[in-house]
């Protein structure tokens, strides 16, 4: 089962990965909906993989605050082709803005943050606000800009 203990074993990624999602929150932060993401230092937090979410976990990423400026996402499996390019990092894109949308929410409103953590508070304020974020951008608004990177 997962729980935040599971974090502690993470791994990096690689630079190849860390240059996409850095290429990735550059874009989307110039978008009209990503310009929220300019009120954090996105940019100095550091993306880990976490072996234990999994598709069964039903986790596929995490942003909690006292680790600091880190968020925690599901690795994808071993690329079927080798030599070429991993599409992973486009895909788990929208996890990530939604958990650096809990960042923003936190460094935002540290004690509303931690009173709407109480079980019951959380799905009706962090996460609907985190959700809509990543609605935006899976129904298309965003990733016109956002994956082309135009």
């Amino acid at each position: 089962m997962f729980n935040t203990f599971s974090l502690l074993k993470n791994r990096a990624l690689t630079e190849d990965q860390k240059k996409q999602f850095h290429e990735l929150l550059e874009t989307y932060s110039r978008s009209q909906q990503g310009q929220w993401l300019s009120e954090i230092p996105y940019h100095q937090f550091e993306i880990r993989w976490c072996d234990a979410m999994t598709i069964d976990s039903g986790i596929m990423g995490a942003y909690v605050p006292w680790f600091g400026r880190k968020v925690f996402l599901m690795p994808s499996e071993p690329p079927l082709i080798k030599n070429m390019p991993d599409p992973w990092p486009e895909l788990i894109a929208p996890t990530l803005v939604h958990e650096l949308r809990h960042a923003w929410q936190f460094q935002k409103y540290k004690l509303l943050y931690i009173i709407c953590c109480l079980p019951g508070l959380r799905q009706i304020t962090l996460e609907k606000d985190a959700w809509k974020i990543t609605k935006i951008m899976r129904k298309g608004v965003a990733p016109q800009n956002f994956y082309k990177g135009e």
